[in-house]
C-alpha cells in the first residue's frame, strides 16, 4: 500500500505561486521519481508540476519506513471504520484514534527529516534542470 495519488487529486486546480497558470489536479497529474535507491531503500519524491514555467510542488517523499507507516495507518483507519459500522464500543474506537494518531505524529517527524535530508538534493536537481 503505497501513496494513491487518485485520493490525493481530488482539488480541481490550483494556481502557480511562480507564473499563476491554473494547474488542473489530475491523478495523471502527479508524478514520482526516484531520489535515491542505496542500500535496498528506494526514496520517492511525489510531485505534481506547472505545464506553463515547470515549477514542481512536492507533495511526499516517501522511503521503507514511510510505506510501512501509512500502510499501518491505513490498516487502522479500516479498523476504526469497521468498528463504527458494527456499533462498537466508543472505548474501543477511542484506543484506534489514539493508536492513529501516534503512527500520524511519527509520520510527520519522519516526513521532516526526509525533507530536510532529500529537498536540498532535490531542489539543486531542479536548478540544474532550469540552466
Amino acid at each position: 500500500m503505497a501513496f494513491d495519488a487518485t485520493k490525493y487529486a481530488t482539488i480541481k486546480t490550483v494556481e502557480c505561486d511562480r507564473c499563476a497558470a491554473p494547474i488542473p489536479m489530475l491523478s495523471q497529474t502527479i508524478k514520482e521519481e526516484v531520489i535515491d535507491n542505496q542500500g535496498g531503500d528506494l526514496v520517492k519524491l511525489f510531485f505534481f508540476q506547472c505545464p506553463r514555467c515547470g515549477e514542481k510542488y512536492e507533495i511526499l517523499i516517501e522511503d521503507n519506513q514511510m510505506r510501512e507507516m501509512i500502510r499501518k495507518r491505513k490498516k487502522v483507519l479500516q479498523e476504526i471504520d469497521v468498528k463504527r459500522y458494527i456499533k462498537a464500543r466508543e472505548k474501543s474506537i477511542e484506543r484506534l484514534i489514539k493508536k492513529s494518531d501516534k503512527i500520524k505524529k511519527a509520520q510527520e517527524r519522519h516526513y521532516a527529516e526526509l525533507k530536510e535530508k532529500y529537498l536540498p538534493v532535490i531542489r539543486s536537481k531542479n536548478a540544474g534542470n532550469e540552466n
